[in-house]
């Protein structure tokens, strides 16, 4: 599934927790939290997904020119990629999956064993893409000022809740409401999605311009082929 896809689908639940806090008597404020905590980790895999699925297509970008070459180097070399697998991913140009396969799984493995949710570490990550800058140009395209403070507040909350169970130092429970946690929602939902346009446009595939073929009509008369004729 696509790194894309599966946050939808995550961001999906959470809104299913939120629905279904209204349903129950009487209200557990915990399916709210529960749903703090899951919007946060369906955007730290998305953001850890979203890398590793273009990796093999940067890595044969990386090794036609020189750009950010070192740095990429480096990253692959420190997630236990040798040199001569990602040479043989980008020889193999898609026709065995398996290094390119190898390649995804080990960068996966070492992105899996840290947290990835500060700006800065977000910031380093795309910057081997060429895209450090992604989430200030994320924001601009929600059109949202504010909305990454929205998110580093909710990042906040979530460590909270999972480290302490979401009680103040007083020993009082922080109190939550359902219409915090469907804009905290929409915020993630706006972000990953202008995020998720960015890539795309980044990693954009040119598509090949098709060729009029040339029929037996075509080679006797010496005629080019054209739309209207041509099959």
């Amino acid at each position: 599934m696509k790194a894309i896809a599966r946050f939808r689908e995550t961001i999906s639940r959470c809104n299913q927790l939120v629905e279904l806090f209204h349903t129950v008597s009487p209200k557990n404020d915990d399916l709210l939290r529960f749903a703090v905590v899951l919007a946060v980790s369906a955007f730290e895999k998305y953001v850890k997904d979203s890398f590793v699925e273009r990796l093999v297509q940067f890595a044969r970008l990386s090794s036609a020119g020189k750009s950010k070459r070192e740095e990429f180097d480096a990253f692959l070399k420190g997630a236990g990629v040798e040199p001569d697998l990602w040479r043989e991913c980008y020889n193999a140009r898609g026709k065995n999956p398996n290094p390119n396969l190898r390649m995804r799984n080990r960068v996966k493995r070492e992105l899996s064993s840290k947290p990835i949710q500060r700006q800065t570490d977000i910031s380093e990550l795309f910057k081997l893409y060429g895209l450090g800058n992604i989430l200030v140009r994320a924001r601009e395209l929600s059109n949202k000022a504010l909305i990454w403070k929205t998110i580093e507040k909710t990042t906040k909350r979530r460590h909270q809740i999972v480290h302490a169970s979401d009680y103040r130092f007083a020993g009082s429970l922080e109190p939550i409401n359902d219409k915090n946690v469907n804009r905290l929602l929409a915020a993630f939902e706006r972000f990953v999605e202008s995020m998720n346009s960015i890539l795309e446009s980044r990693f954009k595939k040119k598509r090949r311009k098709s060729i009029p073929k040339r029929t037996k009509s075509h080679v006797k008369s010496g005629r080019r082929p054209t739309k209207g004729n041509c099959r």
